[in-house]
């Protein structure tokens, strides 16, 4: 129960910004005994690929050298209270590829970033909480232009470093109060110029913000409301040619005032402007967007426990204004959508259905775009839940303009058959009709077969 290995295609979560959710081919561990946390990895993040500029189909296809990785994380505590240090090693093989790319872009990494996540929690009611990272980046291990030297031998056992190398940092400290009936959080987030760790995903870089959150709940928590304010500016550096500042604002609202019902509704603004940076801009490419957000539901359940029906309405719009003359007929943007759905469930015979209604409108330039979408689904279980099946159907309509540019037509079969207690296998059947065009430039037809089967221990 406490230990976990992972083996294949695999992703793992260190920290934010040393390693979170790249895949990787290889193998790894998780071990939790008690308050003891210990993760370790090694494998292949990407495999070399050649240049190949002879294929008429997909173009040119960027080579790449292959990747490894490997690290590890060991800390002490629960989820209140924790301490851990991750340390990363991600590195390109130089002689992973027959020739060098010409591609300027395209050259042989080494990084190590490591560093410190904790969370302390005093009296049950205020914790601080933090995730920094410290990051040494070579964007070319060929540039090999220092003079060897005894010292630089011991540090390349740790990265390759030359004069394509840098360091930098990011992280964010978390803290704040939760009482019965309120709380309130402060957030702070700072991420250096050209932060980058080749074990994370893309990440914005030259960024600082600020963002505060307060919460309160009303009525032993049957009138809940929530909400956010925070800033974001990025070239913190003063490097970048312009500067672009937000301000965000968010709130939430939700009651359940009995059994049967329960609503939400939620607003949103999020201003965007972009200034002078280390050029003069040009007053026709500045600009100063409002974003705001309106979403609400309502959901009510009638019938009884044995046959519980859900009924469910939702709506959100949203829309974008440009305060530049200038380019306004280019981001001025509106969105609106709605729709219904239900849920019947029969408890005795184990039989669910689900269908639904749905309508969206984009409007933006000189342009619109419509959907309309039905959706239904039935589930039924056989033999004690033994044998399940389910059946899918999507219809939806597009119109461009006022006129209409086809439709889309889906259907799905699955069927599970558990076999004994361990094994299971799932068959499904999936045909598809599109006539609009848009995924593709003519109509198709589509149909899908896939088996998978499943060992439980």
């Amino acid at each position: 129960k406490w230990a976990t290995t992972h083996i294949g295609f695999r992703s793992m979560n260190f920290s934010e910004y040393t390693l979170s959710g790249v895949v990787f081919k290889g193998f790894g561990v998780e071990l939790k005994p008690k308050k003891f946390r210990f993760s370790a990895f090694y494998g292949v993040f990407n495999a070399a690929v050649e240049i190949d500029s002879n294929n008429a189909d997909f173009g040119v296809i960027l080579p790449s050298y292959k990747r490894i990785g490997y690290g590890t994380s060991i800390g002490i505590g629960t989820d209140k209270n924790y301490f851990d240090l991750s340390y990363f090693r991600g590195r390109d093989d130089a002689k992973s590829l027959r020739d060098e790319p010409t591609f300027e872009n395209i050259k042989p990494m080494d990084n190590v970033s490591f560093g410190p996540k904790f969370k302390v929690t005093l009296f049950k009611r205020y914790f601080i909480e933090s995730d920094v990272a410290l990051s040494v980046l070579t964007r070319n291990v060929l540039n090999d232009t220092l003079k060897s030297s005894e010292e630089l031998r011991t540090i390349y056992q740790f990265v390759r470093v030359n004069t394509t190398t840098y360091g930098a940092f990011a992280g964010h400290v978390t803290t704040g109060v939760n009482y019965k009936t309120w709380g309130l959080s402060f957030r702070a987030r700072q991420i250096s110029s050209d932060y980058q760790s080749l074990g994370i995903n893309l990440l914005q870089d030259d960024l600082r913000e600020f963002t505060a959150s307060p919460n309160i709940r009303f009525f032993k928590g049957k009138l809940n409301l929530n909400g956010s304010y925070g800033f974001y500016t990025d070239n913190v550096s003063g490097k970048r040619l312009n500067t672009t500042k937000r301000n965000i604002l968010n709130t939430n609202l939700s009651a359940t005032p009995g059994k049967r019902l329960n609503l939400s509704f939620g607003y949103s603004n999020f201003g965007t402007t972009r200034t002078n940076g280390f050029t003069q801009m040009n007053d026709s490419i500045t600009f100063s967007i409002i974003n705001e957000n309106y979403n609400g539901s309502l959901g009510y359940k009638i019938g009884n426990k044995k046959r519980p029906v859900m009924v469910s309405l939702f709506a959100q719009m949203q829309q974008a204004q440009d305060r530049n003359i200038f380019t306004a007929k280019y981001n001025n943007s509106k969105v609106f959508n709605a729709g219904i759905n239900s849920q019947y469930k029969f408890e005795k015979s184990k039989l669910q259905l689900s269908g639904g209604l749905a309508y969206a409108k984009f409007n933006a330039g000189n342009g619109n775009v419509t959907t309309y979408n039905f959706q239904s689904s039935a589930k039924k279980a056989f033999f004690k839940d033994k044998l399940s099946t389910a059946l899918s159907l999507n219809y939806s309509q597009r119109f461009s303009n006022e006129q209409k540019q086809g439709d889309v037509l889906s259907s799905n079969v699955s069927i599970q058959t558990q076999l004994g207690k361990h094994h299971s296998i799932q068959t499904q059947f999936r045909l598809m009709r599109n006539t609009t065009g848009v995924v593709s430039n003519i109509a198709f037809n589509e149909q899908r077969v896939a088996i998978q089967y499943g060992f439980n221990f």
